[in-house]
């Protein structure tokens, strides 16, 4: 009994309810979505009715006041293509408090941007008896303030707060001009969206602006467009990205309340990044030089994708739902041309197009896969996506291919002052292996054409005519023919060292007795230039391997250059060691020493230093260091700028250090032949004593550093001249200055000054300007002689010349010289200030004459007080005014007082006494003496 009741009972209860919830159910389930639960993610896709025919014009107001809301229909769609607007229900009634929710528009499931669902305008409505309770919108065409939440506006989401019990109905309008997305999902706010998109771009944009300013700096360091056009394909790249994201400046400036210009501007940048592309590769790849057809296609494509900018702006303002179909035959075409040109030129064979074309291929690859991976064709990876790698890779190998044509220029430039530098120096070489052939040239061929010339010119010269030469000719020319000899032999001993056609050939004997006899060859020079000269032997090395001849050309060359640095009464020294397997040579000289940063370039082949570059070819020290290698040896130098340097060889000579076919098996000769020493010691000055020579001719400076050309031109010109001489432009300038000599003949290339050095800075000075200066020189181009001729050279002479010319020339300067000369000694009868002249020879007359009329009653006016007052000594003053008007200055100052006289007795303006005193005279019977003696009568009878 007690079972049944309690049965009964529980019946009662539990069937109540279960009817209770049946009834509350099946109201519920039928129309509306009902919220049981907090699950974080509701697809309330079953439970939406659309309403899709003539929605562009009705309102929610006509949906509540009309029986509309009882048309809608069931959602079967996913996306809608055929509509651009409509209208959806969703009636929600929520059993439990919901709050922190959003309803989310997304894409149809398995969409891979399935949340970012692109709608131009979304309008949601909550509805309660009736009655709109609250109104929402969203939309890439809703501006942000109409917004509840506002960025990104990819995605259409407003937060929503359910409380138990509630009920509402929800209709949303929605509106686009490509497709609808239908789908409506309640998602909590805490619950991240599955594919955050947006974080994705907005990294691809920042890292398009780092590589945009990236590349910028590389236009202001290099100038080159194709740098700058990249930097604009990156920031239209960025602009592309971030114009849907208003978080940042620029963008919730201009765009969140004027959403419609998003459009435009995307238009513009998607169009600007191919036009900066197209440019870049241009530029970037050379493109017009190195394929010019395809350069000029691009070029119309250019144009063409310019063209297309402006339809699509135009079709956007006047038919913009026309756009979308346009947009893709346009854009289509560009993208095909611009394939095509691409695939083109990936098969020109150049590393910068090579990394064009790796770009732009990798981006076209992974973008398709981006197309398969979005449309669920082809399963992928969600982060980074196909397109994130693709964008992002292809504008990092941009950035790899900019460095790489930075390096490419860096080289380049370097290749180019590398072979600028070779090039001066191959420049400088054979300027100076002219000088030097160019010397010898002249002293061998002036002592033929002297011995030609004492034949008399009827006599024909034939094959068995005897010409006399004399003695010290045929030494001038035996020496000089050698000196050729030894500057060739340097030049092929180089050649075949480069061609590996030089061989070592070593042979037994006494290198100590071998290097005496070598070393001591030099003394007489080191006497001659009064040099002391140092030496230190070992005993003996019997039984040394050693080749001769490298290595006397190897002592040769250096204590050579030594002694010709080495100033008079310096110090020369050489030490020779033995290392028990090496023979160590040092040569040490007080000579002007080598510059740090050039002491590390001397054994460079052309090289000289700078104060050696007028001194030989360059290739002397070049050819010591190969031959020290190939005897297995080593040659370093210390050297100190102003005190001198030292050279240290270090040779070996045991049997074991050589290979066997370096070893010759005859032995070496321990006696040398005695070196020529007149041809050493026609390095010494030849000084000229100015005593034996004829005082009445006009007086010559010769200023040559070559002994052998020096003595030469003084032979030639030693009847016709007193002769002094200067070994160097330095010493030349102060023998100038001293002396004033009638004429100056010149080397251009010297030690310590050059030639055109020498002749500017005579010009320049007063005291030396009207001394005439012939320049020699090697340089026979257009160039250097009209250098020479701006400094002042009265005449400029090429090497080799005939002595016979260089005569002709010196004699008709001095006749010139004469003729000006006459020409001042007629202008002194006129007042000075009836002068009219230019040159500095001429303003110097002018100014005597001034200082002579300002103290013509001055009557102890005196030379001395003359020279005084122009800066002259009374010696120097003399010279010059006799090489200009052949007068002293004596003379000047006594025929200037009279001709004042002259003038005044002519005019009558006073006594023969006041006359008399005013122009200097306190003698009144020396006066008229002297006027007599001038103009042939008295004072009185004028």
């Amino acid at each position: 009994m007690r079972f049944i009741i309690i049965n009964y009972i529980a019946f009662i209860f539990f069937g109540s309810t279960f009817l209770s919830a049946q009834s509350e159910m099946k109201i519920d389930t039928l129309n509306s979505y009902v919220i049981s639960s907090d699950y974080p993610i509701q697809n309330l896709f079953s439970k939406t009715k659309i309403l899709k025919e003539n929605t562009e014009n009705i309102s929610i107001g006509d949906i509540l006041n009309s029986s509309l809301k009882n048309s809608f229909k069931p959602l079967e769609d996913s996306v809608i293509h055929d509509q651009t607007t409509i209208w959806l229900h969703l009636p929600i009634y929520s059993q439990i408090n919901t709050p922190e929710n959003w309803l989310v528009l997304k894409r149809k499931k398995g969409d891979r941007h399935e949340y970012v669902a692109v709608l131009d305008s979304v309008e949601f409505y909550f509805v309660k008896n009736d009655s709109i309770k609250k109104i929402s919108r969203s939309g890439v065409y809703v501006r942000a303030s109409q917004k509840e939440i506002p960025t990104p506006v990819t995605v259409n989401r407003i937060p929503v707060n359910f409380k138990e019990g509630e009920r509402a109905d929800l209709y949303i309008r929605i509106s686009d001009r490509n497709a609808i997305y239908p789908i409506i999902e309640l998602r909590n706010a805490a619950a991240p969206l599955p594919i955050n998109q947006e974080e994705q771009t907005n990294l691809l944009s920042h890292f398009a602006i780092i590589l945009g300013i990236y590349v910028l700096s590389f236009f202001f360091f290099t100038k080159d467009r194709s740098y700058l056009y990249l930097f604009g394909f990156f920031i239209a790249f960025w602009i592309h990205y971030q114009l849907l994201n208003s978080t940042l400046w620029p963008i919730s400036m201009f765009f969140p309340e004027h959403p419609e210009r998003i459009e435009v501007v995307w238009i513009i940048s998607t169009t600007l990044s191919a036009l900066f592309l197209l440019q870049f590769a241009r530029k970037f790849t050379d493109l017009k030089q190195k394929l010019p057809l395809w350069d000029k296609i691009t070029v119309s494509v250019i144009f063409y994708l310019v063209v297309t900018l402006i339809l699509r702006l135009v079709i956007w303002k006047f038919r913009p739902q026309e756009l979308p179909k346009s947009e893709m035959i346009l854009v289509g075409i560009g993208f095909l041309a611009i394939l095509i040109i691409v695939f083109r030129i990936a098969f020109y064979k150049d590393l910068l197009i090579r990394y064009f074309v790796l770009g732009v291929g990798w981006m076209i690859f992974w973008n398709i896969l981006g197309i398969l991976w979005q449309t669920g064709v082809l399963p992928l990876w969600d982060v980074p996506n196909p397109w994130v790698i693709g964008q992002g890779g292809f504008m990092l190998i941009l950035s790899l291919a900019i460095a790489r044509k930075l390096q490419l220029s860096e080289r380049a430039k370097a290749e180019v002052e590398k072979v600028r530098e070779i090039d001066s120096i191959k420049s400088k070489f054979f300027t100076n292996i002219s000088h030097e052939f160019r010397t010898p040239l002249s002293l061998i061929l002036g002592p033929i054409n002297k011995s030609l010339e004492n034949i008399p010119a009827a006599e024909a010269i034939e094959e068995n005519t005897e010409v006399p030469v004399k003695g010290k000719h045929l030494k001038v020319m035996k020496r000089n023919a050698l000196r050729l000899k030894n500057l060739i032999d340097q030049i092929l001993e180089l050649s075949k060292l480069d061609q590996g056609q030089m061989k070592l050939q070593v042979a037994q004997g006494d290198i100590i007795q071998f290097l005496r006899s070598l070393i001591f060859s030099f003394e007489s020079l080191t006497e001659l230039k009064h040099i002391n000269f140092q030496t230190h032997f070992p005993k003996t090395i019997a039984n040394a391997y050693y080749d001769r001849d490298k290595l006397e050309k190897i002592v040769v060359n250096l204590l050579s250059n030594a002694i010709k640095f080495t100033p008079e009464h310096g110090k020369v020294s050489v030490l020779i060691e033995d290392s028990g397997k090496a023979v160590k040579i040092s040569i040490a000289d007080s000579g002007p020493g080598i510059k740090g940063d050039e002491v590390n370039k001397i054994f460079d082949r052309f090289y000289q230093a700078e104060e050696t570059q007028d001194q030989g070819t360059g290739i002397g020290l070049a050819l010591v260091k190969e031959l020290v290698a190939l005897n297995h040896g080593q040659i370093n130098v210390d050297s100190t700028d102003e005190k001198g340097t030292v050279f240290k060889v270090i040779i070996p000579y045991h049997k074991s250090s050589f290979h066997e076919t370096e070893i010759f098996q005859e032995a070496v000769e321990n006696t040398l032949k005695k070196r020529d020493q007149s041809e050493l010691a026609s390095q010494v000055d030849t000084f000229f004593n100015l005593e034996d020579q004829d005082p009445n001719l006009p007086l010559l400076l010769i200023v040559e550093d070559n002994p052998d050309l020096r003595h030469f031109i003084a032979e030639q010109l030693e009847k016709e001249f007193k002769i002094i001489t200067a070994k160097d432009g330095k010493e030349g300038l102060q023998i100038a200055e001293a002396q004033l000599p009638d004429l100056v003949i010149s080397d251009v290339m010297m030690p310590k000054m050059t030639g055109t050095d020498l002749c500017e800075a005579l010009k320049k000075d007063v005291k030396t300007c009207h001394i005439p200066i012939i320049l020699l020189t090697a340089k026979a181009g257009q160039a250097a002689k009209l250098k020479g001729l701006k400094t002042g050279a009265d005449d400029y002479i090429t090497k080799p010349f005939d002595g016979h010319e260089l005569l002709i020339r010196s004699k008709n300067l001095i006749a010139q010289r004469e003729t000006l000369r006459n020409k001042f000694t007629g202008e002194l009868k006129i007042r000075p200030t009836e002068i009219s002249l230019s040159s500095m020879d001429e303003r110097f007359i002018t100014q005597v004459m001034e200082k002579v009329e300002n103290n013509l009653e001055n009557e102890y006016y005196s030379v001395e007080d003359l020279a005084n007052s122009v800066g002259f000594s009374r010696s120097q003053l003399n010279r010059k005014l006799k090489s200009l008007t052949n007068k002293s200055p004596n003379q000047l100052i006594r025929e200037f007082r009279l001709t004042r006289a002259k003038e005044m007795l002519e005019q009558k303006s006073a006594s023969v006494s006041e006359v008399a005193y005013s122009v200097g005279y306190s003698n009144l019977s020396y006066f008229s003496k002297s006027y007599k003696e001038a103009f042939g009568e008295l004072p009185s009878e004028t």
